[in-house]
């Protein structure tokens, strides 16, 4: 698990992904990300693993 510390971006709030991460998820800035709101919490789902999700509906 990571902690990460949200940051000032113009008007927005965002946060820095760790490199790991981008390297593991094959991330590049500007690829889209998706967001889920469940009961635990935040999970963020990148394009690779949103396409099986919304195939499969899961």
């Amino acid at each position: 698990m990571y902690v990460v510390t949200l940051i000032e971006i113009g008007d927005d709030v965002g946060f820095i992904i760790p490199d790991e991460i981008l390297a593991r998820y094959n991330l590049k800035i500007g690829d889209g990300v998706e967001v889920l709101e469940t009961d635990k919490g935040l999970t963020l789902i990148p394009p690779s693993i949103a396409s099986v999700v919304d195939r499969n509906g899961l």
